[in-house]
Order: C-alpha cells, then sequence, then structure tokens
C-alpha cells in the first residue's frame, strides 16, 4: 500500500517532468495533494485517482474537460500537449 510519502514523491516526480513545459508547483495537503501547471492561459491540475491518474484541463479559468488516464506517462503526455496549444 503507497503511504502519503510515496505519493508526494510521485507528484514531486510528475511536477519535475512538466517543469520543462510549464510553471509548475504541487499544491494542497495529504491525500488531497495535486500538481499544477500553467502555461499561456491554460492549466493543468494532476493527481492520483482511484482509477490512475486525473486530470484537469482549465483555459480560461474554467474546466474545460477531464479525463482518467491508466498510466502516470499517459496523463503527463497529455497535459504536456494542453499545456502546448495556442503558446506560440
Amino acid at each position: 500500500m503507497a503511504t502519503i510519502d510515496d505519493y508526494n514523491n510521485e507528484l514531486n516526480e510528475v511536477a519535475s517532468r512538466l517543469a520543462t513545459t510549464a510553471m509548475t508547483t504541487v499544491r494542497g495537503d495529504g491525500a488531497a495533494r495535486f500538481v499544477y501547471a500553467e502555461r499561456a492561459g491554460r492549466a493543468i491540475e494532476l493527481s492520483r485517482a482511484a482509477e490512475g491518474w486525473w486530470v484537469e484541463f482549465w483555459s480560461s479559468e474554467k474546466v474545460e474537460t477531464d479525463r482518467t488516464y491508466v498510466s502516470c506517462e499517459d496523463a503527463i503526455v497529455a497535459s504536456r500537449s494542453w499545456l502546448a496549444e495556442n503558446s506560440a
């Protein structure tokens, strides 16, 4: 069984991987912690869910959509893609 420390380590790893794409931070406390990343008016919030990794995709300060990914890698790829759109 994963501990809160394990979860924090996972979130810190995700944040460091997204930091090459966007301004990234880990927010919240305990099991409610999540990664927040922002770039060019778009943002994501990424956290672990019972089904895998849950991502909210934000644009103009509102949630556009959300999705659960089975793997962390898939969640990171989708997050990078969302953050890169319209940033040129």
